[in-house]
């Protein structure tokens, strides 16, 4: 499948899950005396969902391997600077091979974290920018499809050090996210399956956006390459409280 495929799959999926949500009668709005658990301090939560795609050469030299992973996560501050999270979702898998293949579906799970290592402000006149920050991410995840009738057993080891420019939106909030940024940085992705090597190489570089919607809601799409063939979209939104 096509690159600009998957894009557009990845925004019709979350178009699809947020419809989806309110697709059945919900309940009336009630306070939280109401509820079964009334949290009043959820400081340090995050709640959300990722997508990620990837696409890897595989060692017969001709067919590649493409997966499609949602997943829905529960993170928490660890520290001030320092999150850990776990997620569980579906995955699908697939051998490409002119377009066409196989796939098999599977659950997958897995844990992660990130750090936040540099906030610097900008101050200029001349500067539209914000502030940089430099982050990290680590994250492991893992699964079973079943390809060509067959499970296969698969992990990655997802790793990333981006350098960010952040740029507040001035004036009215209404119809405009808080801020915007722009980030870049190495990646690398190890993966490891029962069945099909992959010949790629593990570092790459990624590209992305990050839309802070507030204070503690933001959106992030991004783009992994690793040469050759090998590629990577990730599309994600979080909540923090």
């Amino acid at each position: 499948m096509k690159l600009t495929t998957k894009i557009f799959a990845c925004l019709v999926a979350a178009v699809t899950i947020c419809s989806t949500t309110y697709a059945s009668p919900r309940a009336a709005e009630a306070s939280g005396a109401d509820y079964l658990v009334a949290a009043e301090d959820l400081d340090g939560l995050h709640i959300g969902s990722f997508y990620r795609y990837t696409s890897r050469e595989l060692n017969d030299g001709y067919n590649t391997l493409s997966q499609d992973n949602i997943a829905f996560m529960v993170g928490y501050d660890v520290l001030r600077w320092a999150s850990l999270y776990a997620f569980v979702g579906m995955g699908d898998a697939q051998l490409d091979i002119n377009d066409f293949g196989d796939h098999g579906f599977s659950a997958i799970y897995g844990f992660g974290g990130w750090v936040s290592i540099l906030d610097h402000d900008l101050i200029s006149a001349l500067s539209c920018e914000s502030r940089i920050r430099l982050s990290a991410t680590a994250q492991y995840m893992m699964g079973a499809p079943e390809i060509n009738g067959v499970d296969s057993d698969f992990s990655e080891f997802y790793g990333a050090v981006t350098l960010g420019i952040v740029n507040e939106v001035l004036g009215k909030k209404d119809l405009w996210p808080d801020a915007i940024g722009l980030f870049v940085g190495p990646v690398w992705s190890i993966f490891d399956c029962d069945d099909y090597e992959a010949t790629g190489s593990e570092a790459g570089i990624a590209f992305g956006l990050d839309v802070y919607v507030t204070r503690r809601v933001g959106i992030s799409l991004s783009y992994e390459t690793y040469g050759s063939e090998d590629n990577a979209v990730n599309f994600s939104l979080n909540c923090r409280f």
